[in-house]
């Protein structure tokens, strides 16, 4: 919140609320019903952040990066999060279990090389 001129606290204000873009859309509505909440009741609602669709992605992410952190071959990774224990086929029917294990794994080293900030700015 912008105060362009004057005080808040010299008795009531004005508010306006600019959205601009449909994309920034999704990102402002649930502040301002937040910010409703508070004018409403005097009370600030319980902020509940709508869940990130990369959450089950992410954290098998950072699975797969601790694996290797400990040493884990491609086989090793792909037995855990694939299943099948020794009997599984690997690298399996055309090749894609691997493949899935690869692009965890070079995800894996992008989020190492890139840290929070990657998750945080959406790059991962």
């Amino acid at each position: 919140m912008d105060i362009i001129t004057g005080s808040v606290c010299n008795g009531p204000v004005m508010i306006e609320h600019r959205l601009a873009g449909i994309s920034a859309l999704a990102l402002k509505i649930p502040a301002l019903h937040h910010f409703i909440s508070l004018c409403r009741s005097g009370k600030m609602a319980s902020w509940r952040e709508p869940a990130d669709p990369r959450l089950p992605r992410l954290i098998t992410t950072l699975r797969v990066l601790d694996a290797l952190c400990d040493g884990a071959s491609q086989r090793d990774i792909g037995t855990v999060l694939i299943g099948g224990g020794d009997e599984i086929d690997w690298p399996g029917p055309g090749d894609s279990n691997r493949s899935y294990v690869r692009r965890l794994i070079a995800l894996a080293r992008r989020m190492e090389h890139l840290g929070p900030r990657g998750i945080l700015i959406r790059t991962i």
